[in-house]
């Protein structure tokens, strides 16, 4: 089996094996990253915007070498190869590529998370919330109308202030909490 395996690899040309070669790393790559999130080794691992940014990086670059590699074998042109392998590379990335860093989607109403840090009453200062946002846990700075509110306290976004970075109205969440809008 490894001398047909050897026997194969002497037969690629340079370029099908540099393809192979980066195909067959990232992929492992992948594999072991996506088990270290799937099992993590801390058990208060939070999964973080720049694990899913890493995972589509590595992604995007299997599917470039596997792209690349398949086209090489398939019809040997190096150029076809690049050229698939860019599509399939753009194809991954393309959610990242529209979107220009630090752009936050800013859709937050009505979603509920918890107070991170005490928020002051009366817009009288900032504290901080967490937000759970397509499954990613985020911390964004927080005022209230209403009372104080302890950490911990379940709260309810009611208005959004400020486009780049997004200082969030919360109101305690309850059943029967009015909006303030």
């Amino acid at each position: 089996m490894i001398v047909l395996l050897i026997d194969y690899w002497s037969i690629l040309g340079s370029s099908q094996q540099l393809f192979f070669i980066l195909a067959l790393v990232v992929t492992l790559l992948l594999l072991i990253y996506l088990l270290y999130i799937l099992f993590p080794v801390e058990e208060t691992a939070v999964e973080t915007p720049s694990d899913r940014g890493n995972l589509r990086i590595l992604s995007a670059l299997a599917a470039f070498g596997w792209a690349g590699f398949v086209v090489q074998v398939m019809e040997g042109n190096v150029y076809g190869s690049l050229i698939v392998g860019l599509l399939a590379l753009a194809t991954v990335l393309r959610p990242v590529l529209g979107r220009r860093s630090g752009q936050q989607s800013g859709n937050f109403l009505t979603q509920t998370g918890n107070v991170s840090s005490r928020i002051p009453p009366h817009q009288n200062g900032h504290g901080k919330i967490f937000l759970t946002e397509r499954g990613v846990r985020r911390e964004l700075d927080a005022v209230t109308a209403g009372h104080e509110l302890e950490e911990g306290a379940p709260v309810r976004v009611v208005g959004v202030i400020g486009r780049g970075k997004p200082t969030v109205v919360v109101e305690e969440f309850t059943s029967s909490a009015p909006s303030q809008k």
